[in-house]
């Protein structure tokens, strides 16, 4: 009895310890615009992604790989000072972009801000 007891708490702790996995479909979907990102976990602590976002007057699209740390992500290509902050709760995920007139590979990257929520898993 007090191995299974022992191998449940080890279990337990590894569960709590572990890296979610946030990998599926995310979206956000305005009056005049259309924002979908797709995230597929790589390893224990990088993720690729691709975003294509549209709108009436503009089309930002990208893919890359992010770093991932105590449930929040950042890409920096380079040397810029320019980077991608995601933050991970449970449903969405928010991007955060600063005022750049590009970011990486992203034109207009300023575009593909916002509170993605969670469409479905991969």
């Amino acid at each position: 009895m007090k191995h299974w007891v022992t191998i449940w708490l080890l279990f337990a702790v590894i569960d709590t310890y572990s890296q979610k996995d946030y990998s599926g479909y995310y979206s956000i979907d305005g009056k005049t615009y259309s924002k979908v990102m797709t995230l597929l976990k790589i390893d224990s602590s990088h993720y690729k992604f691709w975003i294509i976002a549209t709108g009436k007057n503009f089309v930002s699209s990208g893919d890359a790989i992010m770093k991932m740390k105590n449930g929040y992500g950042q890409y920096v290509k380079d040397a810029e000072t320019c980077g991608i902050k995601f933050l991970f709760t449970p449903g969405h995920i928010k991007l955060d972009v600063p005022e750049c007139s590009g970011i990486g590979d992203f034109v207009f990257g300023s575009h593909i801000y916002g509170n993605y929520s969670f469409d479905k898993k991969i």
